[in-house]
């Protein structure tokens, strides 16, 4: 039964549906401009009209009531038909966008993962630096060392010469001096009495 309603209601819209010159304006040899006009009003306040409504909207416009019927469903069909385009087409501009964004998306992180490498690379080049100057450091460190153990050494030796030096001429000038005793006073002064 469903399928014999389904196929009257194909043969009734094949029989009473108007021909569309464009997406804009319909025309049809089956209806007037008037009935069009009263069919398209009917339509734009409610594409689903009750029975009496239809029943009204034959007798204003002349036609059947399966002819109305016919038409409002014709132009249902159409608008939905329409309104899927529509949206299928907003759908593929949306899509289009979300592509281009995914693109430019993509490009900012591969250049974000260059950057990533880029830094970890100078990271790695900047610890082999501090590697090389902590090297650097102690060595630097160890050299002063060395340089200030034989700077010492140096001046050690240079003051002992020194010492040695002042210590070898007092000697010489006290051996030089005649150191007189008790005695060689007395005697000296009794030998310079006798030649007197």
């Amino acid at each position: 039964r469903r399928r014999r309603r389904r196929r009257r209601r194909r043969r009734v819209c094949s029989m009473y549906a108007p021909s569309t010159s464009s997406l804009g304006g319909v025309s049809s040899s089956k209806y007037t401009q008037e009935q069009l006009m009263a069919l398209e009003a009917c339509y734009e306040k409610n594409n689903q009209p009750s029975s009496q409504d239809v029943k009204e909207l034959s007798v204003e416009t002349g036609l059947t009531q399966a002819q109305c019927r016919a038409w409002l469903q014709y132009q249902r069909k159409k608008r939905k038909k329409h309104l899927m385009e529509h949206e299928r087409e907003v759908f593929r501009i949306e899509i289009k966008c979300l592509n281009q964004r995914i693109g430019s998306v993509k490009e900012q992180n591969d250049k974000l993962h260059r950057e990533n490498q880029d830094l970890r690379r100078s990271f790695e080049q900047l610890k082999e630096y501090e590697q090389e100057l902590d090297h650097a450091t102690s060595t630097l460190e160890s050299g002063k060392r060395e340089v200030l153990e034989e700077a010492a050494m140096t001046l050690a030796g240079a003051l002992t010469k020194k010492v040695e030096d002042i210590a070898e001429r007092n000697f010489s000038e006290l051996s030089s001096l005649k150191i007189m005793t008790p005695r060689s006073a007395a005697a000296a002064a009794a030998a310079a009495g006798g030649g007197g």
